[in-house]
């Protein structure tokens, strides 16, 4: 392929640009999102909790409008409670997962401390866990299986988020607390494209992934100008092995084998 057509092929993927007056709505619309995700979460922190049951899920629903994240899921998740393995690009997959299903996360433990989010993680039902200390990795693998057995919990295994291009490699010994239980682990898919169905190419996938050590509020602003972006929610069959390698090998390949029907490869 010649350089003009990858040329002409790199700016028919990428984001355009944005007119001051669609900038502006843009950004209106994210602090009106966000200042209202900030007083349904007041609200859930005040209310009792059978009383502000449904609360996430509107307040997470409020907040991918406001960035203009349109969710499409292709199938159900599984009835029964357990572990979910997903991959990881930004923090806006917690909002899609919450905005479409109750599922619990597995977060570190220094997000207990965040201002204000932290609590709401605490009332949530989050898993908290100590990354980085061996010692504490049989306590957590003992919440997570209590925590599994009851609501279904989702634990990003690449350990970070990623660019977009490609899945990073599962590697996580929390997997190890539904290995060799009657407990499932689930393969789960999110698949990013622009509002239209174009791929989101290279320029896309650096405004939409949150990596490496930028600022939330950066990475904040650039999504809330950005186009409207889709994305495809997909789970995968249940996983049942007693080795934990074998587990995150299994559904690292169906975590790929959803991304690559999702976006048609």
């Amino acid at each position: 392929m010649d350089r003009s057509r990858i040329h002409q092929k790199r700016a028919k993927n990428a984001p355009q640009r944005v007119p001051s007056l669609t900038a502006l709505l843009r950004l209106c619309r994210a602090v009106l999102g966000l200042g209202l995700f900030s007083l349904l979460g007041c609200l859930w922190l005040i209310l009792p909790i059978r009383l502000g049951v449904d609360l996430p899920r509107y307040a997470f629903s409020i907040l991918c409008w406001s960035f203009g994240i349109r969710i499409e899921h292709l199938n159900s998740l599984p009835q029964t409670p357990g572990l979910l393995l997903a991959n990881h690009v930004s923090w806006t997959d917690i909002a899609v997962i919450g905005a479409i299903s109750h599922i619990g996360f597995v977060a570190k433990n220094e997000v207990r401390h965040w201002p204000f989010i932290g609590k709401l993680a605490e009332r949530y039902g989050c898993v908290f866990v100590a990354r980085g200390r061996r010692a504490a990795v049989k306590m957590d693998m003992n919440n997570l299986a209590r925590f599994a057995s009851q609501r279904s919990v989702i634990l990003f295994p690449e350990g970070t988020t990623g660019d977009g291009s490609a899945l990073l490699p599962f590697r996580s010994s929390l997997v190890g607390a539904v290995a060799g239980t009657t407990q499932h682990c689930s393969p789960l898919a999110l698949a990013y494209y622009w509002a239209d169905g174009r791929p989101l190419g290279h320029a896309g996938w650096t405004a939409v992934a949150w990596v490496g050590e930028e600022g939330l509020m950066p990475h904040v602003l650039r999504l809330a100008l950005m186009p409207p972006i889709k994305v495809i929610v997909s789970f995968g069959e249940p996983i049942y092995a007693t080795c934990r390698k074998d587990l995150c090998h299994r559904a690292s390949q169906s975590v790929k084998m959803l991304l690559a029907q999702s976006y048609g490869h």
